[in-house]
């Protein structure tokens, strides 16, 4: 009951005013599954700037980027040909970024929707947030597809599950 508590107070006492956080590759993970190739890894160097006002959402923006040449699947191969030029192209493009436009709550969850940018190509997405004791986690499935990151023009083969963990 007391950690309880404790949490509660932590949690008002760090989002009641705008916190400033900034994260890093230390504090911060980038994972992701790509659905129909049963591929999964991470994403690294990832560096984020977090305004956080929970009492004032208008308040809060989330922005941030990863760094593709450091994707991992855990099979060298694979990881070679995905940062190669038809897929990731990371000579030209090394980073994906992201920038939030509005971060609201919607029946009891929070959403963060901003702009992500893959290669050049920008495209408006929403992260479901959830905030946990020591983290808090941005969640949501885009299409390879749609950023230029797929070989064939089938979009449904191309959805990929994209998790971003802070530790707070």
């Amino acid at each position: 009951m007391k950690k309880i508590i404790l949490f509660i107070t932590l949690l008002i006492s760090i989002f009641s005013f705008a916190q400033k956080i900034e994260i890093n590759s230390s504090t911060a993970v980038a994972n992701f599954n790509y659905y129909s190739k049963s591929a999964k890894g991470t994403l690294g160097n990832v560096k984020a700037e977090i305004n956080l006002n929970l009492s004032d959402l208008s308040k809060s923006v989330i922005s941030g980027s990863a760094d593709v040449s450091k994707l991992n699947t855990n099979n060298k191969t694979r990881d070679e040909h995905l940062m190669a030029e038809d897929y990731f192209d990371v000579k030209s493009y090394p980073k994906m970024k992201f920038r939030s436009s509005l971060i609201y709550k919607k029946e009891g969850s929070y959403f963060v929707k901003g702009n992500l940018t893959i290669k050049d190509i920008k495209k408006e997405v929403i992260f479901r947030m959830n905030i946990k004791e020591d983290s808090m986690t941005l969640s949501l499935d885009i299409y390879a597809l749609d950023f230029g990151v797929a070989i064939k023009n089938d979009r449904d083969h191309s959805r990929v599950g994209v998790n971003l963990v802070f530790k707070i």
